[in-house]
């Protein structure tokens, strides 16, 4: 039999079958004269083991000892059948846990290229389409971390934007940071600033003694973009940021008039 006709009783493509030469898993038959290689029995039958074995899953570097007609092939087998047993429960458990996620996204009506779980972003979208695409951002590279807390904190956080917007006041600072212009003075910064803080300082601190906040703790200044140095921000933006950030590593107390007053 030549390479084509024993590619396709075997199921494999021609470059698969001489990718098992080149790798010595299958042995290269005689040519023959006209210098097509001639496959007899032995070497379609081995072939066809190869190929009853990577549809089970083993990969080509552990097929040889299962090959192998001396030594106990029986006990080898055993042991890679239970590794690949391993793996696959493992895949089917992330198989599992994607199929969840999807059903998710489906009932929640949800892009499939964010985080799961409730969005900060999407409470403030209506107010400003901007500072929501800057706070998705930001969720997106938080969620990265791995915390597993992250949705947890996220719906806390949720909670207290919704609450504290009931009257329209958070939306109210909202659009005051927006509308900031890049010259403000600083007692408009701290204002904003501290418009945060009255209304979200507490969950806020609290997001630092979480498994998130100590995720973020943990990375190195400058490993990971911030909100502190986004383009899209102007200088009083930024500014008012870093006024409610160093406030809230101080551990501020919302009971104070200014942020900077309790540094």
């Amino acid at each position: 039999m030549r390479s084509k006709e024993v590619a396709e009783l075997a199921g494999v493509s021609v470059r698969t079958l001489r990718h098992y030469h080149q790798i010595g898993l299958l042995p290269e038959p005689t040519r023959s004269g006209n210098g097509y290689r001639h496959y007899a029995l032995v070497h379609v039958a081995r072939l066809l083991r190869i190929r009853r074995l990577a549809d089970l899953g083993i990969p080509l570097d552990r097929m040889p000892d299962l090959l192998a007609d001396t030594g106990s092939p029986a006990l080898s087998a055993a042991d890679v059948l239970t590794d690949l047993d391993g793996e696959l429960e493992a895949q089917v458990e992330r198989l599992q846990e994607q199929r969840r996620q999807i059903a998710q996204l489906l009932a929640d009506g949800r892009r499939p290229d964010l985080p799961p779980g409730p969005s900060v972003a999407d409470l403030i979208a209506e107010i400003s389409p901007a500072i929501a695409d800057l706070e998705r951002d930001a969720g997106i590279v938080v969620a990265s971390l791995g915390s597993e807390t992250y949705a947890e904190d996220l719906l806390r956080m949720g909670e207290a934007i919704t609450h504290a917007d009931a009257d329209g006041e958070l939306s109210a600072v909202v659009v005051r940071f927006r509308d900031l212009d890049p010259t403000a003075p600083d007692d408009e910064v701290r204002a904003v600033a501290f418009g945060f803080a009255k209304l979200l300082g507490a969950v806020m601190c609290n997001l630092r003694s979480s498994d998130t906040g100590r995720r973020l703790a943990l990375v190195p200044p400058g490993q990971l973009p911030t909100l502190l140095g986004d383009p899209r921000l102007n200088p009083a933006q930024l500014e008012a940021l870093t006024v409610l950030s160093d406030w809230i590593e101080a551990g501020g107390d919302v009971s104070e008039s200014d942020p900077r007053a309790s540094t």
